[in-house]
């Protein structure tokens, strides 16, 4: 490809062997940036306790933790994130160590199924640095909601996200904490859907240095979303 300039570039490949016959032709675009591109500074915000506190999310809860504090870490950590992207910041950067606990988010602070209710979701040209903290997920069973292999949980989304990343610490399901007998607790699909980790559409978004573990369902996926093609690297 040569040296290419700043920006984005598109091209494709297709081999051609000795006899003639063509392979499946394989495209990909390559977006290039310069040291002018570089988060900064003044655009990284380093979150305190404080912070969260403020926001409403609350670090540290254990399995004895409420609901209402879960369901709120997930759903104000997702508008906190959005309120820093809207100051310009472009990294934040969380308090070391930290563990952030969320129950499933198919559920209200009530505990009720519903649909309303949101993941912890990074915004678009945005990086979060988990700074060696791990997002926890809270104990259910598909049966207490529904049948099994019908309840599905997300922990983190990107979506139709341009240049976001997860960077630097663990997300952790809820395996060990489910049953005695784990064979038992997961046979018939129950948990199969509770997830880690989708990448929903976009473009250039990475998952880098992250330590997934103990989840019962799929540990991360992508989908087809409404801006482009998507990229998942360096996991």
């Amino acid at each position: 490809l040569g040296v290419l300039s700043v920006g984005e570039h598109y091209f494709s490949i297709e081999i051609t062997d000795k006899r003639g016959y063509r392979s499946q032709r394989l495209f990909n675009d390559i977006w290039i940036v310069d040291d002018s591109y570089n988060i900064t500074s003044e655009q990284t915000y380093q979150m305190t306790v404080n912070d969260l506190e403020h926001n409403g999310i609350t670090l540290g809860l254990d399995e004895n933790a409420t609901t209402q504090q879960m369901y709120n870490n997930r759903v104000n950590m997702t508008n906190y994130l959005e309120s820093l992207h809207q100051q310009g910041y472009r990294k934040g950067i969380l308090p070391a160590n930290s563990v952030i606990r969320v129950n499933a988010d198919f559920l209200d602070a009530n505990g009720n199924v519903t649909n309303t209710v949101k993941h912890i979701t990074i915004p678009t040209n945005f990086t979060l640095d988990l700074n060696n903290s791990t997002i926890k997920l809270h104990m259910y069973n598909d049966t207490d909601y529904g049948e099994k292999g019908r309840i599905t949980n997300l922990m983190v989304t990107f979506e139709d996200c341009i240049d976001s990343h997860l960077i630097n610490g663990t997300l952790e399901g809820d395996y060990f904490e489910t049953s005695v007998d784990k064979e038992a607790y997961i046979n018939g699909a129950n948990g199969e859907h509770s997830s880690c980790i989708a990448i929903n559409g976009g473009k250039y978004n990475t998952v880098d240095n992250i330590t997934i573990t103990k989840i019962t369902g799929y540990s991360l996926y992508c989908e087809k979303g409404s801006v482009g093609n998507h990229y998942f690297e360096d996991c």
